[in-house]
């Protein structure tokens, strides 16, 4: 029996007895054999084998590990990029590369919490990483209003920002707010992401002081953490303002025009309730009403535009928050009459300025 041996596509050796031995000087790369046998009746035989040579290590890059929970265990997401072509394995476990060298894999986290990625080439070639992960523990990143703010809007709506997406734990129904007096504000809550908020469900008390405690079982996380210990913080609300009143009224007599002219800038949070015309509010840099330019020179003024004419004697009444201000200050009513051509404050709430 005839046997060739071909390396390269060339061959090499031949052998006459049916045996054959040689060593061979590897290429860098891949090393194409093929082996070809004839025996004495002309039957033929054929074999092919690739064998790869490098001596570089395939290299290995881990670009994301996260924490994910299954069944009350916890699992490791691991993605990275390798070889194409090598072989991968997560703590033994096999772990599929595409073409482009990237991977991921889930596995289980053990006691000792060391992950051991490998990968080989087609050469053999060996590359090991060794993860020791520590799973985090859960902690409140901030809070809005922060703990001791002042000033804060009675409507306002309060947030308690985690250091990671967290999810109802086991208290999530102690969470409290209570004003200084110990007395529980009633709240809705609910979480997103990263944040709880708490929605008190009627407007907080002026000047008072809340507080808020979050238990530790309130929110976990992924893997089942929640906080270490209680988390509290404390903020106090605003003070209650003095209501305003308009520094001058303009008014004419047979017109449906009224300017209210105000000490402090008139904003969003105005409101005006005309009882006896339906008025319809034009504010600074706003345009026309009716076909007819209104022109208001300050942003301490505002402009009513009524659909009928005041004439002399007529009364009515204007409910107006105070300007400058956000929703929820005390509002300011007054009556005003048209009086020699101009508009006179007839009645105002006790207390105002």
């Amino acid at each position: 029996m005839v046997v060739t041996v071909y390396h390269q596509g060339q061959p090499v050796r031949t052998g006459l007895t049916g045996n054959i031995s040689e060593t061979f000087i590897l290429d860098k790369g891949c090393n194409y054999f093929r082996v070809h046998a004839v025996d004495r009746e002309g039957d033929e035989a054929e074999e092919e084998y690739e064998i790869y040579y490098d001596e570089i290590k395939p290299f290995l890059e881990i670009n994301k590990v996260e924490e994910e929970m299954r069944n009350g265990l916890v699992y490791l997401l691991i993605q990275g990029t390798t070889i194409p072509g090598g072989s991968l394995t997560i703590n033994d476990q096999s772990v599929a590369v595409d073409v482009y060298g990237s991977f991921s894999g889930s596995v289980f986290l053990p006691d000792n919490n060391v992950i051991m990625l490998r990968v080989e080439d087609m050469a053999g070639n060996e590359t090991t990483r060794v993860l020791q992960y520590t799973v985090e523990g859960l902690s409140v990143a901030g809070t809005e209003p922060v703990d001791g703010a002042t000033d804060v809007p009675v409507d306002r709506t309060i947030t308690v920002t985690f250091s990671k997406d967290v999810q109802p734990g086991p208290a999530y129904d102690s969470i409290t707010l209570k004003n200084a007096a110990g007395g529980t504000v009633s709240v809705t809550k609910n979480i997103g992401g990263r944040i709880l908020t708490i929605k008190p469900n009627a407007t907080l008390a002026y000047s008072t002081t809340h507080t808020v405690t979050i238990p530790a079982g309130v929110v976990q996380d992924a893997a089942g953490n929640s906080l270490a210990g209680d988390y509290a913080f404390s903020f106090t609300t605003a003070a209650t303002h003095k209501k305003a009143v308009p520094r001058y009224v303009y008014f004419q007599i047979g017109s449906d025009m009224v300017m209210v002219d105000y000490a402090k800038a008139v904003n969003d949070a105005m409101n005006d309730d005309d009882t006896l015309y339906n008025a319809v509010k034009q504010y600074v840099g706003e345009a026309e009403e009716s076909g007819a330019p209104v022109i208001v020179e300050t942003d301490t003024q505002v402009v009513l535009d009524y659909q009928k004419a005041l004439g002399a004697g007529k009364r009515f009444t204007e409910i107006i928050n105070d300007p400058g201000y956000q929703t929820g200050r005390p509002e300011v009513q007054k009556e005003l009459r048209v009086e020699n051509g101009r508009a006179v404050i007839v009645v105002m709430q006790p207390g105002m300025e």
